[in-house]
């Protein structure tokens, strides 16, 4: 899967593969992986399919999205930070 990253690919950063693979596992993102090797799917599907994969990576509640969830990190983030918060930090954002 995309997450675990490899020798072509980075992963998401913060996320390392034993949690990926306990995601997997569970089988929470095993369902949402078929919209990536089916052959028919819809653009928006996948694009659907991969933020609620990044929304379970970071244990949220995917009906939130990636934009609540990356303001959700953010305030976090700058609540305990002391000078910064490094954008390498937070989850991507729907573009």
């Amino acid at each position: 899967m995309f997450v675990l990253g490899c020798d072509a690919t980075s992963k998401v950063y913060g996320i390392g593969k034993v949690i990926a693979l306990c995601k997997i596992q569970r089988g929470e993102l095993p369902k949402l992986a078929n919209f990536f090797i089916e052959g028919n799917a819809k653009k928006k599907d996948i694009v659907k399919a991969g933020e609620k994969s990044l929304i379970l990576l970071y244990n949220s509640d995917p009906k939130d999205g990636l934009d609540v969830l990356w303001y959700k990190r953010f305030s976090e983030k700058l609540l305990k930070c002391f000078k910064y918060v490094e954008a390498r930090d937070l989850p991507p954002t729907v573009v």
